[in-house]
């Protein structure tokens, strides 16, 4: 059997079955772990080991039973089982081919979504088809928001969600575009070129457009951010100096959101700094409920999921998140484990982001899908400490923990195999 064949299928089945593509991810992650190949427990990778064990277990202690598991809610396996998905499927590397059959996988669905984004947008459209059983469908396609007066969703019932689709949309799009630009122009593959870059083309601009319907007054910050970088990496120095002021424009707008100096609003965009204003204003109330649960029990906190009881009426609608996975998780299992968790998620991304870059050097060659998959992780990252769409969907979550774990299995592998061959 074989693994891509499972992550490939995740990709296609993606929007149609939130359930047949958590299977095929995790059956991913089983053919890596008991496919036959041996693996190389690296000294690093016992140290992980250790960690994720200490880790998981401390989330396995503020479990609270019975578990909630629904719409808007954060549950115990919103976390460890997608730990453990990540460390299974690093355990083996991707071939780049692979990469592109997984990447374009994922992009076939992005029409699909737009349809349906265009529909409710439009004409209202909203409804379900599941089949065979409401409960637990192999089949499950759902359009339209799941509550009145919100944005456009697509197929996954909350705007949040869709913006975290739509980026990913982004970053595949103009991942793939660069590859086939690079793969026509090193190695002249000119087979069917044209209809795959206007293909990633459409894919990217149908994203765009759905993230601008989503109504998201932070995620455009993070489109621009990721065009930026993909000028960086590919365009001239003119688009680069461009790009370092959007980024240390847009840097000043956020600092000033929380240490307010009066000039920067003078000297800032009226467009940039309004629109993270009242973002944030949205989301202040949610910020202070969980900050005041965080000073009440900071070292070990509530427990996983109990948010939406502590705060129950102390608003007129009900809240079941706090939309900051730093506070979310300092008032589940307190700040200091909340800290030391984000700090190793941060450190495996941007250690397998330095090392990434740095075995493009050794081997004088720039690895684009690598970077594109490192970008989605990145992004999506810290997209999480202003929302926390990520733990609503166990589809998307998956799949940005596959974006890390392919990375990492490349660079670590790497790494370990080049070290090897100088002792030798």
């Amino acid at each position: 059997m074989n693994r891509l064949n499972f992550l490939v299928f995740a990709m296609v089945i993606l929007t149609l079955s939130p359930f047949l593509s958590v299977v095929a991810f995790t059956g991913a992650a089983l053919i890596t772990v008991f496919g036959g190949e041996s693996v190389v427990l690296t000294r690093e990778r016992k140290w992980l080991t250790g960690i994720m064990l200490i880790v998981s277990l401390w989330f396995a202690v503020h479990n609270v039973l019975p578990e909630k598991i629904g719409p808007g809610r954060v549950a115990f396996t919103d976390y460890v089982p997608l730990f453990w998905f990540f460390y299974a499927l690093s355990l083996r590397t991707i071939h780049p081919s692979e990469i592109k059959k997984i990447f374009y996988a994922f992009l076939f669905t992005v029409p699909q979504q737009f349809f349906l984004a265009l529909g409710e947008k439009y004409w209202h459209w909203k409804g379900r088809f599941y089949f065979p059983f409401r409960k637990m469908p192999l089949l499950d396609i759902y359009w339209g928001p799941s509550e009145v007066g919100l944005n456009v969703s697509a197929s996954f019932f909350n705007p949040n969600i869709l913006t975290l689709y739509a980026i990913m949309g982004a970053i595949f799009s103009l991942t793939l575009f660069f590859q086939e630009v690079k793969d026509v122009t090193g190695r002249g593959e000119k087979r069917f070129t044209k209809l795959k870059l206007l293909f990633t083309l459409i894919t990217f601009s149908f994203s765009a457009l759905m993230l601008i319907w989503t109504g998201s007054r932070y995620a455009w910050f993070f489109l621009m951010t990721v065009v930026l970088i993909f000028a960086w990496m590919n365009s001239n120095r003119v688009l680069k100096l461009l790009g370092i002021i959007f980024l240390a424009m847009s840097s000043l707008a956020l600092v000033n959101l929380i240490f307010p100096i009066s000039w920067v609003n003078e000297f800032l965009p009226s467009a940039l700094t309004s629109k993270l204003t009242v973002f944030a204003e949205d989301r202040k109330i949610y910020y202070n409920l969980a900050w005041e649960l965080v000073q009440k029990n900071p070292f070990w906190g509530w427990g996983i999921g109990t948010f939406p009881q502590l705060v129950a009426g102390k608003l007129w609608y009900p809240v079941l998140h706090t939309h900051s996975l730093l506070l979310q998780l300092a008032v589940e299992i307190g700040l200091p484990a909340a800290l030391l968790s984000l700090l190793l998620l941060g450190w495996l991304i941007g250690s397998t982001t330095v090392r990434s870059l740095r075995r493009e050097k050794e081997t004088d060659q720039k690895d684009i899908l690598n970077r594109g998959l490192l970008m989605v992780a990145a992004i999506i990252f810290l997209m999480q400490f202003f929302d926390l769409a990520l733990l609503m969907t166990y589809r998307l979550n998956f799949l940005f923990w596959m974006c890390l774990a392919i990375p990492y299995a490349n660079v670590s592998i790497f790494n370990s195999t080049e070290r090897n061959i100088r002792k030798d």
